[in-house]
């Protein structure tokens, strides 16, 4: 068996000089640290939203299709969902509140007529969906706009029925 020198190993000679340098690596780290948070706002910027797409893929080629032949209903598509702990889906207070819900969807011109509430199976919860009638980029935007709207129509921090979700 062979004795290994560690004192010449890579590692051990980038220790060394890295402690006898180590105000240099100190300031250097900070400036990088800097120089990258100058950078990160626009960078969040780019990286969210729907801007994300491959041309020529199959579910970019997909998505078209749905959202050609479905109105929109891709995954782009607003979906609110309504629940209840105390009241069924057929109750008037549930109703006025999927009435609430479809008038804020009608109200953004991004999205299409809201589809009729699919009922969940039990009898509590029901999704509405809304087709995107813009680019992926525009339909997040969209959902943004009307966030604040739709979850305003949740009642359950008040001590309410509903929880109302996009």
């Amino acid at each position: 068996m062979t004795d290994i020198d560690v004192d010449n190993a890579p590692l051990a000679r980038l220790g060394r000089w890295s402690h006898s340098h180590r105000r240099l690596l100190i300031i250097a780290w900070a400036f990088l640290a800097i120089g990258l948070g100058v950078f990160a706002p626009k960078l969040e910027h780019a990286l969210s939203g729907a801007m994300w797409e491959v041309n020529g893929s199959e579910s970019l080629a997909a998505r078209e299709v749905i959202e050609e032949q479905f109105g929109g209903l891709s995954s782009q598509s607003a979906v609110v969902v309504i629940q209840s702990q105390s009241v069924g889906i057929d109750d008037p207070a549930f109703q006025l509140v999927v009435a609430d819900v479809n008038a804020v969807l009608d109200g953004e011109s991004a999205f299409g007529p809201a589809l009729p509430p699919q009922p969940g199976m039990d009898g509590q919860t029901v999704m509405i969906q809304a087709g995107a009638l813009v680019d992926p980029t525009e339909a997040v935007r969209a959902a943004e706009r009307i966030g604040g709207d739709v979850g305003a129509l949740s009642t359950v921090d008040d001590g309410g029925d509903f929880a109302v979700a996009l």
